[in-house]
């Protein structure tokens, strides 16, 4: 039997501990609404002087008989931000990062 959560618990939990909201924020949820693949989409593209590439899964895909039928490759999808300001960002974290 799914007993819910008594609303108490919940106005505890989210106003009195920051553990909620780094717990919520994980998955997409909470005060900030980014989602752990759009959060490493930003991450690589600072990584990638400020360019943000297309996400995809698999790099191709092959028939029974081993013949290629599509292949995959990365593309540019935004500018996230200028080059320098991609490479500051990358110090900081470097610098300032554990």
């Amino acid at each position: 039997m799914f007993i819910f959560p008594d609303i108490n618990i919940y106005t505890f939990w989210h106003n009195n501990n920051s553990t909620w909201n780094i717990l919520q924020t994980a998955i997409g949820q909470g005060e900030t609404q980014v989602t752990p693949l759009f959060n490493c989409l930003i991450a690589a593209g600072i990584a990638n002087d400020g360019m943000m590439m297309n996400p995809y899964l698999i790099d191709s895909v092959v028939s029974k008989y081993n013949d290629r039928v599509a292949s995959f490759s990365p593309k540019e999808w935004k500018r996230l931000m200028s080059e320098s300001e991609a490479q500051e960002i990358a110090a900081m974290t470097k610098r300032y990062g554990r």
